[in-house]
């Protein structure tokens, strides 16, 4: 690494004055016959020496410096301690690790070199042995801000986002204006969906760091959710003018204001693309989706499809989908939730205490890309309604409701499930504890409706449907944050649709009838009159014409459809597919039995069978 030349020349004075320090003390040891044997004294000028090195930039002297300091004492903790920093600085996280190890075994309470270690592992990935670094600073020094920052922010890639609160607030006490404690904690707030906290948190790092392309976006993500979609572009905006190669910042901002032909966006776009083999792995696949959504928009399906297929090949061979274990546990599900089981258990409904019937759960349930969130903002724009997200509530009860149906009779059974169900209304009523309906829009909970059934039996379910092939395609063109990982490979993801609507099946035949309301989202965006018609009088609500003006609900929505369920009724959508009809050719053929569009897809699959 060069030198910086003014900062050399200001510091000039004080690495002579080390380096006449270091001479005298030579000297003193040879003159009372030390000679070249081990001296702390020698050890400790060699390692101030290479301090000042290591201040110009100039690290490989810095490093020769901490080296000799070893040599003339090995156990000389602080050296071992310097001399992996040199690495960390260049980034040689790998080759800095057994310095900080050396000196964290020779000096346990050194607090620096446990921290420099745990900064080393939390930069390899290595976030248990980091976490467990980080812990020691704390215990050794209580307030130090930067080993708290670390604890968060592990907990927060690990998904404990209450814990990442805990510390980063701890910091943050410590440390008022750490830019990134609060950029961190807005995040962690964030994915605990207080979003005003969220927000605010974003704002306060970006007063004291405005050029922080990350906070940008991740304020902008942020605003698109709460529907403040001119601040929301002004962030991202500042985010790509900051760092161009900001992948998510850049997919973002595609879905706030798509391409036109001609767009001049598109250069910078582009170029980007170009280089994308230098990207890290996630962002070359964000990067692929994002052109692919630009391609699309500007109507170039070919294109378009090139960079999606390469983007889901590159998720799909780093991300192991285990699918006999999914089928399994589909099987699993039907064993449980029997025929027989229902039977028994509406012998019993009647004997057993009523639950809270002025409370009423509505689910909204389907394949993702379906339209459930276009639903969910139909309906909680009606006043008696609140719309919670997509909870992961009910995916918790699954295990335990499991163990009580395998281990209890019938009646017994159905008493536990029913507590379930109590619990589950306490805990979801927390979020609007005035409400009458509140929705729980995870889609996923189709899987679940024979658990819903028994545990609320005053709970309303909707299921959201729409074109088999567009709702597979429209899973394809989406790079989802968590899940999901079928939906990267065309095959993969026919597959799991018809397991899917099998499994819907199933439930519409051990249920009674009615008790799925079906909702096309073709029909909805034609008629969206009578189709919300429909849903209040399954869900017994008397009409309210707020509904048909679902765009102005001013709700968080933080699914991928947050800026389309923004605007008024639009049918672009429906038939996404067709232009891209040659390329789904493995989609096409394991959809065949159900697609509903059949003539058209026959006609596209054998057209390109003989071209």
């Amino acid at each position: 690494m060069k030198k910086k030349p003014g900062l050399f020349a200001s510091i000039l004075p004080r690495i002579k004055r080390s380096k006449l320090h270091l001479f005298s003390t030579l000297k003193k040891i040879r003159k009372r016959g030390g000679g070249t044997a081990p001296d702390l004294s020698i050890a400790i000028a060699y390692k101030n020496q290479g301090n000042d090195y290591a201040s110009i930039g100039d690290l490989e002297s810095a490093a020769d410096c901490y080296r000799l300091a070893i040599q003339h004492d090995q156990k000389y903790a602080e050296a071992h301690n310097n001399l992996g920093f040199v690495f960390a600085l260049q980034d040689k996280f790998d080759e800095a690790l057994p310095f900080y190890q050396n000196a964290v075994r020779l000096n346990p309470a050194l607090y620096k070199a446990h921290y420099n270690l745990g900064h080393a592992l939390a930069n390899l990935n290595r976030r248990s042995e980091a976490k467990q670094s980080f812990t020691q600073v704390i215990a050794l020094v209580p307030d130090h801000g930067d080993a708290l920052l670390g604890l968060g922010k592990i907990a927060a890639q690990d998904g404990e986002f209450h814990d990442a609160e805990k510390m980063l607030r701890r910091a943050l006490e410590i440390q008022p204006d750490n830019g990134p404690a609060h950029a961190l904690l807005g995040l962690a707030l964030h994915s605990l969906e207080r979003h005003e906290q969220a927000v605010s948190c974003y704002q306060k790092a970006l007063v004291i760091n405005p050029d922080c392309d990350i906070t940008q976006c991740n304020y902008g993500i942020a605003l698109i959710e709460r529907g403040e979609m001119k601040q929301a572009e002004a962030a991202l905006t500042s985010a790509l003018t900051i760092n161009p190669m900001n992948t998510a910042a850049m997919q973002a901002l595609l879905t706030l204001i798509p391409y036109q032909s001609g767009d001049s966006r598109f250069n910078q776009l582009e170029s980007i693309y170009g280089q994308r083999d230098l990207l890290a792995l996630k962002d070359r696949i964000t990067l692929n989706f994002s052109m692919g959504t630009a391609m699309e928009n500007a109507g170039q399906y070919d294109k378009s499809f090139e960079a999606y297929e390469e983007g889901n090949q590159l998720f799909y061979q780093h991300n192991f989908f285990d699918e006999n274990a999914e089928i399994l546990a589909w099987q699993q599900t039907m064993r449980i939730y029997s025929q027989q089981l229902f039977d028994h258990c509406t012998v019993h409904k009647n004997s057993i205490p009523a639950i809270q019937e002025e409370r009423v759960p509505v689910f909204i349930v389907g394949m993702p890309r379906s339209g459930s969130t276009l639903l969910a903002q139909i309906l909680s724009r009606h006043q008696n309604v609140f719309a919670a997200g997509e909870l992961q509530v009910m995916n918790e009860f699954v295990p335990i409701a499991a163990n009580v149906l395998a281990s209890s009779d019938s009646k017994s059974a159905l008493i536990a499930l029913r507590k379930l169900g109590q619990q589950y209304l306490e805990r979801v009523w927390k979020h609007a504890p005035n409400a009458q309906y509140i929705i729980d829009k995870l889609p996923g909970n189709f899987q679940h409706l024979g658990l819903i059934h028994l545990m609320l039996p005053n709970a309303k379910i909707v299921h959201s449907t729409r074109s088999p092939i567009d709702t597979c395609f429209s899973c394809y063109a989406q790079q989802f944050v968590d899940g999901h990982f079928y939906s990267f490979d065309l095959q993969t993801l026919g597959r799991q649709y018809l397991r899917y609507n099998s499994l819907m099946k199933y439930w519409r035949e051990v249920l009674p009838p009615a008790r799925i309301l079906d909702v096309s989202y073709e029909m909805t965006v034609a008629d969206l009159e009578t189709e919300t018609g429909k849903m209040l009088n399954y869900l017994g609500l008397p009409w309210d014409p707020a509904c048909l003006t679902f765009y102005e609900n001013k709700r968080v929505v933080r699914t991928a459809s947050s800026t389309q369920v923004r605007r008024p009724i639009y049918s672009t959508s429906v038939d996404r597919w067709k232009p891209y009809a040659r390329h789904l050719l493995p989609l096409l053929e394991i959809l065949h039995p159900i697609a509903t569009v059949l003539h058209t897809a026959d006609a596209q699959v054998q057209t390109a069978k003989l071209g």
